[in-house]
């Protein structure tokens, strides 16, 4: 590999319109010099991309538009084709890389040996609750337990092509299915440890199904989930003890706040006992006085 080799950014674009053009600029807002987008339009319905990046025209952007829609994968597949890169990322509308990812990630690939490199993922939103960061394992076991499996990572050209890239049958486990396929085959990866990737969340949208993701992601590899059985049921099993462990403490805690809670409310009604009755009892004084008082006049 070459001192600064190529690195191709990929994008499937199938109408995101409002944040392809963010995901672009990302791209170009490089810190390493040798990179080029390429941008496959995937037949969107609304305005092409051609027309989206009109002002991000560069020699380094390539925009290719499909005759007919054909998924995300085959476009991911196609972006790939069309590079003569040695790297590849890719990288989905609305999704950033930080100014410093792909210096960072090529630094940890030359130290050799490696098919490619993952780093934590940032989650953002305009919701404060879906801002979280991931920081995973790319492990087989870990994969069918539905933990995450970045999208965005760089990735070596010739690993990526001997796989087949993304199975064009797949849309949201592809990335996860290109990952076990890829450990399968003996391909190593190595991680930075710093959130690079910003990963866009949609409170809007409906919460994906997780459940149904794994049964077809197990599905498309039945063989090595069988094979990776034992491993997988033990893994869930520590994540459901320890679920369970912070339930318990969870619900100690709701116990002792709820003791406390009520151990107040108790002293207030009887604080509130006692000043109805000096109220009570300071009124009928007042009310005595004023009788004197008055019975006293001539």
């Amino acid at each position: 590999m070459h001192t600064t080799p190529r690195v191709s950014i990929i994008i499937a674009y199938s109408g995101e319109e409002q944040q392809l053009f963010e995901s672009v600029r990302s791209a170009q807002a490089q810190s390493y010099p040798n990179s080029e987008v390429i941008v496959v339009d995937d037949s969107a319905v609304g305005v092409r991309a051609e027309t989206l990046l009109s002002s991000a025209a560069s020699p380094r952007l390539q925009i290719h538009r499909n005759a007919q829609k054909s998924g995300s994968s085959a476009a991911r597949n196609k972006a790939a084709q069309l590079s003569s890169a040695e790297l590849l990322v890719p990288l989905d509308p609305g999704d950033l890389i930080a100014p410093e990812f792909l210096e960072l990630t090529i630094a940890a690939l030359s130290e050799g040996g490696f098919a490619g490199i993952y780093t934590n993922v940032q989650d953002f939103s305009d919701d404060p609750a879906l801002n979280y960061m991931h920081q995973t394992g790319l492990t087989i076991t870990n994969l069918f337990c539905g933990d995450l499996c970045p999208t965005t990572m760089l990735w070596s050209k010739n690993a990526f092509d001997s796989l087949g890239g993304y199975k064009t049958n797949l849309d949201t486990v592809a990335t996860h299915d290109l990952m076990i396929r890829a450990l399968k085959q003996g391909f190593t990866f190595s991680h930075v440890a710093q959130p690079l990737y910003m990963r866009r969340q949609y409170p809007e949208k409906q919460p994906q199904k997780a459940g149904e993701h794994l049964r077809e992601l197990v599905r498309e590899n039945r063989e090595t989930a069988i094979a990776h059985l034992q491993a997988i049921l033990v893994q869930q099993t520590e994540r459901f003890s320890e679920l369970a462990d912070r339930h318990d403490a969870m619900y100690e805690q709701c116990a002792q706040l709820h003791s406390l809670v009520t151990g107040k409310y108790e002293q207030l009604k009887e604080m509130q006992a006692t000043a109805t009755k000096e109220n009570s009892a300071q009124k009928k004084d007042l009310a005595g006085t004023l009788r004197s008082f008055f019975s006293q006049r001539p």
